[in-house]
């Protein structure tokens, strides 16, 4: 065999891997590949390290048997060319006794095996045989590994459908039980998804994490959902309230914390029903909180609330405008609003806020001025 490259050799029974045989000894080499092809393997041979890096870009090739002494390159440079070139090539080491502490080392910079010269081809062939079937574990691992973040991508997938499709379950349900509230309310500008609206978009200005946004947009929606628990005579009263009846509308935050007593995906948004009348100040009910013992999304829900209050139609006065309301609000800034909570409304602009309120309005109902 000369020294140029010479091409795989191929026997009727060859597994299908292809080894190439890398010595400037072309003695050594023949011998190599005869005993290979006994073996039933397919060989290339390479008579330099350069020569058998060019040689892995025109084939693949399953393992690299190579001299570590040769003239130019040495066996250590292609080593290194081979794991450049695929993580997938094993390598085998040939080296003289004296070279042993460099073949040591190759193996600590990722060669299989080392041989030492002369060797018995038997050895030869079982470190042969060792490392393709460590070859084949590796890529079997690889792929099972391929396909198993493949699987997992596939049913997280699955399973965040799931969860938007019960998350949309959910809020359609709720926003059907506040939709019932309203009407009893004779509320008919769908007051409780606006303040949702505008609560979320508060909450996201503010900077509240988007995974505790859904509890937020939730506390707001059932913010009122304790009136069921009132008399009707006291809900629906056109006039203001006297003492006592002023008292049991009061319990409102209190029997909606009950109401939702149980219902687990809604902890959060629970705690938020029963603060959602407290003030800043302390002065609010049911427990009289202060500054930060108010939960964060409720201390966004009140302003939310009361833009929308000053903004709409109440059958004691008439809607006022978008300025007015941020008049107001600016007011009551340190006292019944999050002072920091007030700069951030104040800072979105309120053509944003009536669009907000465009989007919500039912067919036909006028626009505050």
């Amino acid at each position: 065999m000369s020294g140029e490259w010479e091409p795989a050799a191929k026997r009727e029974d060859s597994p299908g891997e292809v080894i190439l045989v890398v010595d400037d000894e072309v003695g050594v080499r023949e011998v190599v590949q005869m005993a290979l092809l006994d073996a039933g393997y397919r060989c290339r041979a390479a008579s330099s390290a350069r020569e058998a890096a060019e040689a892995l870009d025109s084939e693949p090739v399953s393992l690299v048997i190579t001299d570590l002494r040769m003239p130019g390159e040495d066996g250590v440079w292609l080593l290194h060319q081979v794991q450049e070139k695929s993580k997938d090539v094993a390598v085998i080491m040939v080296t003289a006794v004296r070279d042993l502490r460099i073949a040591i080392d190759c193996l600590k910079q990722g060669a299989y095996d080392y041989i030492t010269k002369p060797f018995d081809m038997s050895d030869m062939l079982f470190s042969v045989r060792r490392a393709l079937e460590r070859r084949d574990l590796i890529l079997i691992n690889e792929e099972y590994q391929r396909n198993l973040e493949l699987m997992v991508d596939e049913r997280t997938s699955e399973l965040h459908s799931a969860l938007e499709a019960l998350h949309a379950t959910y809020r359609e349900t709720l926003q059907a039980l506040v939709a019932s509230l309203d009407a009893r309310e004779k509320e008919t500008t769908n007051h409780s998804l606006r303040v949702t609206e505008y609560t979320t978009f508060l909450a996201r200005e503010v900077g509240i994490a988007e995974q505790d946004i859904v509890q937020v947009s939730w506390g707001a929606l059932l913010h009122d959902i304790g009136k069921l628990g009132i008399p009707d005579a006291i809900l629906l009263k056109p006039g203001l309230l006297d003492p006592e009846e002023w008292r049991i509308m009061r319990r409102h935050p209190t029997i909606g914390h009950q109401i939702l007593k149980g219902v687990s995906f809604l902890d959060e948004a629970r705690d938020m029903v029963l603060a959602h009348q407290e003030q800043y100040s302390g002065a609010g009910y049911p427990n009289h909180l202060k500054g930060d013992q108010i939960p964060i999304g409720a201390r966004v829900f009140t302003i939310c609330d009361a833009l929308d209050a000053i903004t709409s139609h109440r059958p004691y006065r008439p809607a006022r405008s978008f300025e007015q309301a941020y008049a107001e609000i600016v007011t009551a800034r340190g006292e019944q609003f999050d002072p920091e909570v007030v700069d951030v409304f104040t800072g979105i602009p309120l053509d944003r806020w009536k669009d907000i309120r465009r989007m919500t309005l039912p067919p036909g109902a006028p626009m505050p001025g």
